[in-house]
């Protein structure tokens, strides 16, 4: 389509356009959506003599030529150049993801300092206190901290179990006195740990069985004695049964961390696991504190502060500091009703924590979630985070760790918009169990602000000092947290402030509301910034793009650039803006991504003297089991998967050693490939995934590798050279043993711990422990308990949620976590026996990881129609044999919660009896076990199963001799001592009922019965 006309452009003429307004964006905008428009302006002059050139756009007839104004098409196949700016700060104008691209622009390289609203929005402040003055408190128990005799006992606990380690390390007797010195070398040689010593020490003086004289200390007369008196207190501690587990397993480990044995993060995470720890914390029976009430009282301010977030049609952005485990991200994110329209941010110091939330987000279906690490002890603008680009900063027991609070909180100042909100919870009283066990973790003790002396935490009138120091305003905490032992405190951040006008200014304004009056607003209001540059996207309107031609530089005088984009794509747009272009009106067409950089022709050709490039090893990729049936996880032929990381051995094996270490460095580091002088710490590793690639080099390749001896400047080199030297030994040498407490009396039923039935008491052998299925209860194995020989006791060991008031556990390695508790609250020492049905089976399973973890046994791992498959890494819920059918069995467990597949067999008397056999109940609404149980799949689903090294006896419901071999020809690699597969009668679901319980009790008899004497 050809328009034609005079005065329909400004294109060379001192005089404005006389005709109607807005032409040439009527012309450009039905170019790029409908029909090309070339626009013919025939100026004053003698009608032209021919017509311009094809294409479409604005052509003037000035001086018989015809000019065309068309905006420079660019290219991104050049490198960045030296005069690009060396900062930027993005100014939004009504943009709805404007700060959001500002994120984007960093984290693809471009060195985006601030981000700004070229119109202030409303601020958090006043929906925030209006939720903080209504929320409620929900503390239903009191707490530790709160039972002054309890907390006496403990701390009075605590005192001797470290005083008998200080004991064994230095040789302290009654009344010895030895100089500090002496003392100091004899528990830290090395001065590994000095603060952690100068705690034992300050609590071994509080108690009164050391004193402090000159340079010397003094033994009190009563050492020993009194050492024994503060054991025995752990007899009133019956309420604290996972807390007493963990606080013997951290000091029965100090001799070794002192000595450099072991790493402590080793201690607290043994193979980077949490499940442990975590496992032991909540394995109590009252709540250790009041963060859980603190969690739930910030995360209900943030919904209902936010709620109606996407009616204000732009993103609201949220930033979690140390998210760790997620205690605040994941209740958070799963029940926030008014999620649309934000977008979270979460960050931790370790990339393996972010990577495994990353994981963690995509099993349950998160969307709008950002994910990067985050030092809270740097500066965020390094770590590209933007400042003043978030509305809401998030954070959990973090601040502290900081080795400046004040410079801490003056930086999260700094990333919030002005009126954005901080909200935090953080510990104001940190009892002696705490510094016991986390004075192991790194930065627990390299505070070193004028805010603390001996202790990391604050409390809570500092804290509403320090933040108000630090810039906010409005600080409100949360009344009910004052008297509590976390503070739940919310504040108003000052803005990032006026950085200096050195860098580059970016416009982002919304499409069809760009204004040059408020562009030229913002150059006023930050002058300095150079280059200066707008962006817009096409318009959806001839009347858009007319206002958008009001944002374009003059013609005669380029004093900034105006960037045309189809869409904003921050890769591309990053590339053009480190390419430093001329100011001017550009355009960058859409299209793939920027090819890479031309090659630099000064390089060395073929023939030069070069040094050639790193070898990189790249390891093979998991090889899936083949299909071997439709069965799923309750027992049936789902498919395993086993990577295949042995490669390509060569003569001598040295080369499928460095490739199997080449598997487990890019699955600790998430890198595709590794070379050679590929180092560790420089990649992102940190402390916690160097005990994750010992863990795997031992679970997986069998070389026991301790963190201790491998270089601190950890290359790929020299990790393989490494593990060379150890492997002979290893084969030889077990990991340092813990010392073991002494063994319990035996307990009587009515003195078991919760979630232990004892299903028969008979025999003196080793107990055999059943781990409840899916729906929770042990009490499907009583008529099996009853048929064995009755050379032992067997215990049930039950899950919490079943009628107890509690919320399930959503990880299969916390439900094993807490199994181990309970289960070394009836049997202290290993070896064990271990056994389950079907998802009980799955549970043992973690259970003698776990165990073997902390230096216990395993003799036998007893599957009854019930096993994790070989997944090579992967989540079990990756195989399609084993999805498909969880989903099914929690859609029959939802809707048809009385279908006999949930519990075994249905004897007479109909449900009640069913109900009677399982010890299930219903109660209003979903009945407790279905609930249990599909939680129990969607733990399954995500569980990455792991090696161990105690044997495995599977028995298998109606299959025959090739499904059997098969079978455990994929099993192996699960199982260091070797599978074997025996076949039942019956199906899964009858295996436990009366017709096959006697064959089923036989084969299980057969196993345990000891070796024949060979003499006889």
């Amino acid at each position: 389509m050809f328009v034609a006309g005079r005065g329909l452009t400004d294109l060379l003429t001192a005089a404005p356009a006389t005709a109607a307004p807005g032409w040439d964006a009527w012309a450009a905008h039905h170019s790029r959506t409908g029909r090309p428009v070339a626009l013919l302006d025939l100026g004053d002059g003698p009608a032209p003599s021919r017509l311009p050139g094809p294409g479409a756009g604005a052509h003037a007839w000035r001086d018989e030529v015809w000019w065309d104004l068309e905006p420079r098409p660019v290219r991104l196949s050049a490198s960045a150049t030296d005069g690009a700016p060396p900062s930027w700060t993005v100014v939004g104008d009504g943009h709805p993801r404007a700060a959001a691209l500002a994120a984007d622009l960093a984290e693809q390289g471009l060195p985006v300092r601030e981000y700004a609203e070229a119109v202030p929005l409303p601020g958090l402040t006043e929906p925030v206190h209006a939720a903080a003055d209504g929320v409620a408190w929900t503390s239903r128990t009191t707490p530790l901290t709160r039972r002054t005799a309890l907390s006496r006992k403990l701390d009075l606990y605590c005192a001797g179990l470290i005083g008998q380690q200080i004991v064994a390390m230095t040789g302290l007797t009654d009344g010895r006195r030895m100089t500090d010195q002496e003392l100091r070398r004899r528990i830290d040689p090395d001065r590994r740990l000095p603060a952690l010593t100068d705690f034992c020490l300050r609590v071994l003086e509080q108690e009164g069985w050391l004193a402090r004289d000159g340079d010397h200390w003094q033994a009190a007369g009563t050492l020993t004695a009194s050492l024994a008196t503060a054991l025995a207190a752990e007899s009133g501690l019956d309420e604290l049964p996972g807390l007493k587990r963990m606080l013997r397993h951290v000091t029965a480990a100090y001799p070794d961390v002192f000595a450099g044995h072991r790493t402590p993060v080793s201690v607290l995470y043994p193979d980077a696991d949490t499940g442990l720890l975590d496992g032991w914390l909540r394995d109590n029976r009252i709540p250790l504190d009041d963060c859980a009430a603190a969690l739930e009282a910030l995360r209900d301010v943030v919904r209902t502060a936010t709620a109606g977030a996407e009616e204000t049609g732009r993103t609201l952005r949220v930033l979690e500091i140390g998210a760790g485990a997620g205690r605040l991200t994941w209740p958070l994110l799963t029940e926030w009703p008014g999620r649309r329209g934000i977008e979270y941010h979460v960050t931790d110091v370790s990339p393996l924590i972010v990577r495994r939330a990353e994981a963690r987000a995509a099993e349950l279906g998160l969307t709008d979630l950002r994910f990067s690490t985050f030092d809270i002890a740097a500066d965020p603008v390094d770590q590209q985070l933007v400042r003043g680009s978030y509305d809401l900063v998030l954070g959990y027991n973090v601040v502290h760790v900081a080795e400046s609070v004040p410079t801490a909180l003056r930086r999260l100042a700094g990333l919030l918009r002005p009126g954005g909100q901080l909200g935090l919870v953080e510990v104001t009283e940190i009892a002696r169990w705490s510094h016991v066990m986390w004075g192991l973790a790194p930065g627990w003790w390299d505070f070193g602000d004028e805010l603390r002396t001996d202790s990391i935490h604050l409390d809570a009138p500092t804290w509403l000092r320090a933040i108000e120091d630090a810039g906010f305003t409005d600080v409100r905490a949360v009344d009910a947290s004052l008297a509590s032992d976390h503070v739940v405190v919310f504040a108003a951040g000052p803005g990032p402030g006026r950085p200096p006008g050195d860098g580059g200014l970016l416009y982002l304004p919304r499409t069809g509301r760009a204004s040059a009056d408020r562009w030229r607003e913002v150059r006023e209001r930050r002058p300095g910034h150079a280059p200066a540059w707008v962006v817009t996207e096409d318009p959806d309107s001839w009347e858009g793009e007319r206002l958008r031609r009001g944002l374009d530089p003059s013609p005669s005088g380029h004093a900034w650039g105006h960037l045309e984009v189809p869409r904003l794509d921050p890769g591309r747009l990053a590339r053009l803006l480190a390419l430093d272009p001329p100011p001017g009106r550009l355009r960058l067409p859409d299209g793939p991504p920027a090819p890479a950089p031309e090659e630099d022709p000064t390089a060395p050709d073929a023939g030069s003297a070069a040094p050639a490039p790193a070898t990189r090893v790249t390891p093979a990729a998991p090889v899936p089991a083949e299909p071997s049936g439709t069965d799923g996880p309750d027992g049936a032929d789902g498919a395993g998967g086993a990577a295949d990381t042995n490669g390509s051995d060569g003569a001598d094996g040295a080369d499928g050693l460095a490739t199997d270490l080449a598997a487990l460095w890019c699955e600790v580091l998430g890198t595709p490939t590794v070379g050679g002088d590929d180092d560790f710490h420089r990649l992102g590793g940190d402390s916690l995934m160097l005990v994750q690639l010992s863990g795997l080099i031992g679970n997986r390749l069998g070389h026991h590798v301790p963190v201790t001896s491998l270089p601190h400047d950890l290359t790929f080199t020299a990790l393989v050279g490494t593990v060379r030297q150890l492997v002979p030994a290893a084969e030889q040498t077990r990991a340092p043993e813990v010392t073991a407490p002494a063994p319990l009396p035996g307990l009587a039923p009515a003195h078991l711990p919760d979630h232990v039935t004892l299903l028969r008491a008979a025999g003196s052998g080793r107990p055999l422990f059943l781990a409840a299925p899916a729906t929770g209860s042990s009490l499907c194995y009583r008529r099996l308990a009853g048929h064995l020989d009755g050379s032992r006791p067997v215990y049930g060991l039950e899950a919490p949620g079943l009628g107890d008031h509690r919320r399930p556990l959503t990880r299969l390695e916390d439900i094993a976590a807490h199994h181990v508790t309970v289960l070394r609250q009836v049997q202290r020492d290993g070896p064990y026996l271990l056994g389950g049905w079907s998802y009980g089976a799955m549970v043992a399973h973690e259970m003698t990881r776990l165990l073997e973890a902390m230096g216990e046994s395993v003799e036998l791992l007893v599957g009854i129609d019930g096993y994790l498959p070989a997944t090579g890494g992967l989540p079990v819920g990756a195989l399609p044999h084993w999805l498909v059918p969880s989903l099914s069995l929690q859609w029959e467990a939802r809707f048809r919660p009385r279908s006999p597949r949930l519990v075994p067999e249905r004897p007479e008397g109909g449900l009640p009896r069913v109900r009677e056999l399982a010890g299930l109940r219903f109660t209003a609404g979903v009945p407790d076990y279905v609930r249990l149980h599909n939680t129990s799949i969607r733990a399954l689903l995500r569980h990455r199963p792991r090696p161990v090294r105690a044997p495995m006896l599977l028995l298998k419901a109606g299959t025959d001799h090739h499904r059997r071999t098969r079978l455990g020809l994929r099993l192996a690699p699960l199982y260091g001592a070797g599978v074997t597969v025996r076949p039942l009668p019956g199906d899964h679901h009858s295996i436990l009922g009366s017709r096959h319980v006697p064959a089923l009790a036989a084969a299980i008899d057969r196993a345990l019965a000891p070796p024949a004497d060979p003499k006889r």
